[in-house]
């Protein structure tokens, strides 16, 4: 057991001592595209890309995250690929699938918001340390704001057009 102790402890403090003395990794991009859509789940595909300037390359075992929009849990997501090579540019991969069935929840309080909405994303990115697991918690807010009700608002009048039924 002590073997093992002094292992995780010397690891750690390499992984610390690289990453202070050459530098933080750096995310260099985030990209998102739809993923498989069924009747309960929409997902979305993540990608970002990391930058590890260290000379060796960082034990990320996953990442594991739920999302909430307006403070109603609307999914999960995990990596799909979750590797940070060293002195290179990475690419890590994210599947959230949100529940469906949420959305009109959402959407209800995004429209009493005035079209706004607070996105926040709580997780750990875990790293894999040989001999044991080492949870590094995350936290991530944005804004989204929408303008689609305005669309539909107009003081000129329209055609209507109503065909048989």
């Amino acid at each position: 057991m002590k073997k093992y102790v002094i292992i995780l402890l010397l690891t750690t403090f390499l992984i610390i001592g690289c990453i202070q003395e050459v530098g933080k990794p750096e995310i260099r991009g985030i990209s998102h595209k739809w993923g498989n859509v069924t009747s309960s789940t929409t997902e979305i595909i993540t990608t970002i890309k990391v930058y590890n300037p260290n000379p060796i390359p960082l034990p990320l075992k996953d990442i594991l995250t739920e999302v909430y929009m307006n403070h109603i849990k609307m999914g999960e997501g995990s990596a799909l690929k979750s590797e940070i090579k060293a002195n290179s540019e990475s690419e890590i991969i994210l599947s959230t699938k949100i529940e469906n069935s949420k959305i009109p929840e959402w959407w209800v309080t995004h429209i009493k918001n005035g079209e706004k909405s607070t996105m926040n994303v709580k997780g750990y990115i875990v790293f894999d340390l040989k001999v044991t697991e080492f949870k590094y918690p995350i936290e991530l807010s944005n804004s989204i704001e929408t303008n689609i009700l305005a669309g539909l608002s107009s003081d000129e009048p329209r055609e209507v057009n109503v065909g048989p039924v």
